[in-house]
């Protein structure tokens, strides 16, 4: 079901609060050591930006670029505001940022270029270490934005172009979609639950 019904081999990314990631592989879910992979508190080089520290204490892990947090501190450097927003304020960037887009402002804009750059970089590693044959990003940040996913592919090529990349030919064949489920990332663990309960 959802946007990876067909795909056996596919990473699942949610955008949200926080950074999720699901690796399946013949389509099974990935566990390891029984828990899901934290691929948000993986590390996240940016060239030229800040380094941010993490709720979970690192610095620069992909969640304190691409999380909800991440995301306004994006926003309060490019609209030079302070950086203490409230948690409400905070979840209140994501839906500013799609209508400052629809409306074409110059400064959502750029904040939009800037996470689908960080993002990009966050999906590269993705690429290098699962290789996977579909990248289906959710969650609400994500959730339903094709403007978003638009920059996100353009800033991927540019980042791994064949060019400046010797490691671009990884990134061939690999789709990159939306989330088709608003709550994919749920829907698909109980679907994973259910499926374990019926084998055993």
């Amino acid at each position: 079901l959802g946007a990876g019904k067909d795909c056996p081999d596919m990473f699942y990314i949610t955008l949200s609060s926080g950074v999720g990631g699901s690796h399946i592989i013949n389509g099974a879910l990935q566990l390891g050591l029984g828990q899901a992979p934290e691929a948000g508190h993986t590390d996240l080089f940016v060239i030229g930006d800040h380094h941010r520290i993490c709720k979970c204490g690192q610095p620069s892990h992909a969640e304190s670029f691409l999380g909800t947090e991440g995301l306004s501190a994006t926003y309060a450097r490019i609209f030079e505001v302070p950086t203490n927003l409230t948690p409400d304020e905070q979840y209140s960037i994501s839906p500013k940022m799609r209508d400052g887009i629809k409306s074409h402002h110059p400064k959502w804009l750029a904040v939009q270029k800037k996470y689908s750059e960080h993002l990009a970089g966050f999906l590269r590693n993705v690429i290098l270490n699962f290789q996977p044959k579909l990248i289906i990003l959710g969650g609400g940040i994500a959730f339903g934005n094709e403007s978003l996913l638009a920059d996100t592919k353009v800033s991927l090529k540019d980042l791994m172009d064949p060019r400046i990349d010797k490691m671009a030919n990884m990134a061939h064949g690999v789709q990159l979609v939306l989330a088709k489920l608003q709550n994919s990332g749920i829907i698909g663990a109980a679907k994973h639950a259910f499926d374990h309960i019926e084998r055993n």
